[in-house]
């Protein structure tokens, strides 16, 4: 399998970051707004509808979290080269000690 250009994870990481961010500010908050009216009756169907929606709402926001905390982690794991390689500064000064 082909690797991903430089970066490509990161980006994608990043991009998932933000939309956590407007999933909570477009979708969540609004409805919150409509839970904590003081007038609002906790028995009507219409309470429990928002309830539903909310928690879908919540869900997607979890989902898109949990994948950039596995995405991120493993993206910088990826980098990290294995023990026996070398890291061309130290190969170079390798060759000019010998």
């Amino acid at each position: 399998m082909k690797p991903l250009p430089a970066g490509t994870l990161w980006a994608t990481g990043a991009i998932l970051m933000f939309l956590v961010l407007l999933v909570s500010l477009i979708l969540i908050l609004p409805v919150n707004y409509k839970l904590i009216k003081p007038d609002r009756s906790l028995q009507t169907e219409d309470t429990r509808k928002l309830l539903v929606k909310w928690g879908y709402f919540h869900g997607l926001g979890t989902l898109l979290g949990l994948v950039t905390a596995v995405l991120l982690p493993w993206q910088l794991s990826s980098e990290v080269p294995d023990s026996g390689e070398l890291d061309p500064i130290m190969e170079e000064e390798q060759v000019q000690q010998n």
